[in-house]
């Protein structure tokens, strides 16, 4: 069996037969030609099908071991796409930490239309078996979780559903299949905002969902031609050109990470720092076991009556304040303002997300620069004394 790396060059890749492409070529059309009425070729109108977007879809399918992938125009649709599984009266159950996208799409999107949801600690088996109602049809997985990268255990949340004969979702965006393989773990359904490390060039916006059984990709099949939620052509392979390099660039992320992360924890004007590297010792055996890396994604809290936050941020030289993460570039965000600005005060609060929050994706930049990108920003910011 090949390793990951060699996988990720050489899966789902599509040869031009006409002239022998090394790399898949952009088919970048609407329409394929037909023999006649009689004939059904496999690609027919792009809507439903196309080489280019078969080839990431090919290459996603394989590296998650799934029984098929559909590549989807942003994290939000491929949601969606899952989310059009249920129907009138079925419930969800949901980590209460998730990206603020995913929780209103579930909450209000879906309870427009009869769908029930609870929102609670997954790190909590107790509580989720304590939740699954007749009708629970969903059990949706962050992990980690975004923004306080807690571990929630796959197998455990995987066998829940299975015996309330439900599906176990799980969004696998900060970790990748390179790092984490949900479906090895009983997970029936994988979910990616591929805008993030799969792509890891802030250069397109996509979605990907990756379906374990053949029941489950028929039905998905026929809400992604139906909704026209499929990914164009020219960004399918702008995902996965990014792909090709995806081992490499993970290993960057995470190694900067980790440094940046003993520079927070020393650092006074930070109250808390949020990594599964310094999860208490009852994660570790959980972590081992279903995770290769601690990830390339800190969180921390700093002192507000010490430190100017809008002046933080706007010293920062590197890190580019953003909505997203997973880039060749640095980062910085705000969960209060951005990915869960959405929700209310209370329920962002209920899900550790504070004023103080802010979460750090290195990008691949030499981690001494971006130690030093920070601390000059730490020095201007602060109010009252100066870090030396």
């Amino acid at each position: 069996m090949s390793h990951l790396e060699t996988d990720l060059l050489h899966q789902g890749e599509f040869c031009d037969k006409q002239y022998n492409s090394i790399s898949t070529p952009i088919y970048q059309t609407a329409t394929f030609h037909s023999e006649g009425p009689d004939s059904n070729p496999e690609y027919k109108y792009s809507r439903y099908s196309n080489p280019t977007r078969k080839a990431l879809e090919d290459s996603l399918n394989a590296l998650e071991g799934g029984f098929q992938a559909f590549a989807t125009t942003s994290g939000n649709a491929a949601i969606h796409l899952v989310l059009t599984l249920l129907k009138s009266g079925d419930h969800v159950i949901c980590g209460k930490e998730v990206h603020g996208g995913t929780h209103l799409l579930i909450k209000d999107l879906m309870g427009k239309f009869g769908v029930e949801a609870t929102f609670l600690d997954l790190q909590d088996i107790a509580a989720v078996k304590a939740s699954v109602k007749t009708n629970t049809r969903i059990i949706w997985v962050e992990t980690p979780t975004n923004p306080l990268l807690k571990t929630v255990d796959i197998a455990a949340m995987a066998s829940i559903a299975r015996h309330a004969k439900a599906w176990c979702v799980v969004d696998n965006t900060l970790m990748t299949p390179f790092w984490q393989r949900p479906m090895d773990f009983g997970a029936d359904i994988v979910v990616y905002s591929s805008t993030k490390y799969l792509n890891g060039h802030s250069d397109v916006i996509s979605g990907a969902v990756v379906a374990k059984t053949e029941h489950i990709a028929n039905q998905l099949q026929y809400w992604v031609s139906l909704l026209g939620v499929a990914e164009s052509p020219t960004d399918a392979w702008l995902v996965l050109r990014g792909m090709k390099t995806l081992p490499q660039r993970l290993k960057v992320h995470a190694y900067n990470t980790e440094h940046i992360v003993d520079f927070l924890v020393n650092c006074p004007y930070v109250k808390n720092v949020h990594y599964p590297g310094l999860a208490d010792a009852s994660q570790w055996e959980l972590f081992n076991k279903q995770q290769k890396s601690f990830g390339g994604i800190v969180c921390f809290e700093v002192d507000l009556d010490a430190l100017d936050l809008n002046t933080f941020i706007k010293s920062l030289e590197y890190f580019k304040f953003s909505h997203s993460s997973g880039g060749t570039i640095s980062n910085i965000s705000y969960p209060w303002s951005t990915s869960h600005n959405c929700l209310n005060e209370d329920v962002r609060r209920s899900a550790g997300v504070t004023p103080g929050l802010l979460r750090l994706s290195p990008g691949l930049e030499h981690y001494d620069d971006l130690i030093k990108d920070l601390q000059r920003a730490f020095n201007l910011a602060a109010k009252e004394c100066v870090l030396v």
